[in-house]
């Protein structure tokens, strides 16, 4: 980011001024609406799923849901279709905000404690407590799963699995 940002006003001749914002600073929320309301240029780190609710186009949600895709390849061909254009299209039409790209975070993944072996079956979930990110897809993946899921931060996933206070986890890989 420092380098972008470096490149950005050099080659701008100091007219535009890049400010960076270090992990956690602004939540994605408030980085939407400084961009909507001009005090922010760029916002980084907006889910789908953030500027879905933010902007109220709730069907652009669908691409934030879990589970949905089969491979990358099929999330490319579905970011790459006509529909994800016009709803992009709306959103900027909307706000005056235009996605410029949208990152693939990686797959979801369902991570047991050791207590808990031999799942098969969504219906093997039912009743397991499994920690959820702060995301409202992950959120409703736990759900569709059958599983309760609950909110808790990062640091402390690994405590809680192994004392049993839930026995697992519904997150995307990155976040564990």
């Amino acid at each position: 980011m420092k380098v972008f940002a470096s490149t950005v006003n050099t080659l701008s001749g100091g007219v535009i001024y890049v400010r960076i914002f270090h992990t956690n600073n602004h939540s994605p929320e408030e980085l939407l609406s400084g961009a909507i309301n001009g005090t922010e240029v760029m916002a980084f780190g907006c889910s789908l799923c953030t500027i879905a609710d933010f902007l109220f186009l709730p069907e652009l949600s669908i691409f934030s849901a879990a589970y949905l895709f089969e491979d990358v390849e099929h999330i490319d061909k579905a970011m790459d279709s006509g529909i994800m254009a016009e709803l992009l299209d709306r959103a900027a039409a909307n706000s005056g905000v235009r996605v410029l790209d949208n990152w693939y975070s990686g797959s979801h993944h369902l991570f047991l404690n050791e207590t808990i072996s031999g799942i098969e079956d969504p219906s093997q979930l039912a009743g397991l407590r499994l920690c959820s990110n702060c995301y409202q897809g992950s959120f409703d993946a736990c759900k569709a799963l059958g599983a309760s899921p609950v909110y808790m931060g990062q640091s402390t996933l690994k405590d809680a699995m192994s004392c049993g206070s839930i026995q697992g986890a519904e997150m995307l890989l990155e976040c564990v």
